[in-house]
């Protein structure tokens, strides 16, 4: 499947890597299944059989680890889940593994950050559509901005850079989805 391109400062560039991707959940994968082999009491090479349901499991139970223990009970062949498999999922890379994905992203596309803190844009979080100030680059997701506290919400938002509008531009298109 062709990579979907999105317009970033005036230029075509491939969309974000998705979080709850098999390309994802493959590479955590590759990290635990060592762990994963002794849980379930198989050897290396029969995890490798297991390999497709945990990318299934992991894509569709959004990396919860209980979720995707439970549907690997009800939908897949072989897999006794436990307490054990459940913390294992918990406690897989998940984050790192995405951000290593997200970091790769921005090498290649050369992608730096738009706009600059104090700058007021549109965006999108959730289901909801903000305008909002940017505080600065976020220290805790890479290449997002921190927003400007929205009134009365306890925490602030932290927005990938490419769903960014300056409000003055808000005309010319709508945040990538």
């Amino acid at each position: 499947m062709a990579e979907e391109l999105i317009e970033y400062g005036g230029r075509q560039i491939g969309s974000r890597p998705d979080k709850y991707s098999a390309k994802v959940a493959d590479a955590v994968f590759d990290e635990i299944k060592d762990d994963l082999a002794e849980a379930l009491d198989c050897t290396m090479e029969d995890v490798e059989k297991y390999r497709a349901d945990f990318i299934r499991a992991a894509c569709s139970a959004a990396h919860d680890g209980y979720k995707m223990a439970s549907y690997l009970e009800r939908n897949c062949t072989g897999w006794d889940c436990n307490g054990g498999l459940v913390m294992l999922f918990e406690e897989a890379p998940w984050d790192s593994i995405y951000d290593g994905f997200v970091k790769q992203w921005l090498d290649y596309w050369k992608i730096e950050p738009l706009l600059n803190a104090g700058t007021q844009v549109k965006y999108k979080f959730g289901s909801n559509e903000y305008i909002s100030t940017i505080e600065g680059i976020s220290q805790t997701g890479l290449g997002m901005y921190t927003m400007a506290n929205q009134r009365g919400l306890p925490w602030r938002h932290c927005v990938r850079w490419e769903d960014c509008l300056p409000v003055e531009d808000t005309h010319l298109s709508e945040p990538s989805k």
